[in-house]
């Protein structure tokens, strides 16, 4: 009942409580909601009439875009659809790693830094190997190496065949 209400001046310094199992803040011109709170359940924040922020059960739900000059998130972070980023991204941890999951049953992909190591591994087969740099700076790339185009470096070249059947033969 909009005529049943109560109007209360602090006056002073202190407290002032409103205690309500639901309250709402509304313009007295348009009765637009700017804030709306229900015991026990959402919190509703509001602009130009659309709930920008929802409490909920799972922490809080945004609509729209938000605009932070800092973002800490401790936990798992999900982001769907797309997420840029204009600047670096550091990851840290004793191994970190990025994993790449798509969702049309081919192999899936993580990159992995572990022990002084870089590698790109299978996570379909077993997480096998599939690009690595050790901390020495040495490359491996287990299985077969096709090049297309030239080749050029600079200092030994060392090819080793380990097939015994080879024209060529084991070296």
């Amino acid at each position: 009942d909009i005529n049943n209400f109560t109007i209360r001046q602090q006056a002073g310094s202190g407290f002032m409580f409103i205690h309500a199992d639901q309250l709402h803040l509304r313009s007295q011109s348009t009765n637009e909601p700017y804030f709306v709170g229900n015991n026990n359940g959402a919190v509703q924040l509001y602009y130009d009439g659309s709930v920008k922020l929802n409490t909920a059960a799972i922490g809080i739900v945004v609509t729209g875009t938000t605009d932070t000059d800092g973002l800490v998130v401790s936990g798992v972070s999900t982001f769907s659809n797309r997420a840029t980023i204009t600047h670096d991204l550091t990851i840290s941890g004793t191994a970190p790693r990025v994993i790449f999951t798509d969702t049309d049953n081919n192999p899936d992909y993580r990159i992995d830094v572990d022990g002084g190591s870089f590698s790109i591994q299978d996570t379909t087969n077993g997480n096998a190997n599939r690009f690595v740099i050790n901390n020495a700076g040495n490359v491996t790339i287990p299985g077969n190496f096709d090049v297309v185009g030239n080749i050029a470096g600079f200092g030994d070249l060392t090819l080793t065949d380990t097939t015994a059947d080879s024209a060529a033969g084991p070296e």
